[in-house]
């Protein structure tokens, strides 16, 4: 259940996040590169948290 519901907010935060950079990159007329970039960087960024977070709770108990 825990990883089913991470791996669907990783879902969650990567759609969002590429989504936002795309809005973001299209009024700065930058590449669609940039935008690629982007998204990858913020979802491995948010799947590291939430696969660390867990880890970090069961240590401190």
């Amino acid at each position: 259940m825990g990883v089913a519901r991470s791996l669907l907010t990783t879902l969650i935060l990567g759609t969002t996040a590429i989504v936002a950079t795309a809005v973001l990159v299209g009024f700065l007329s930058e590449s669609a590169l940039w935008v690629v970039l982007a998204a990858a960087t913020v979802v491995v960024i948010a799947d590291l948290s939430l696969t660390t977070r867990p880890l970090l709770a069961e240590d401190v108990n």
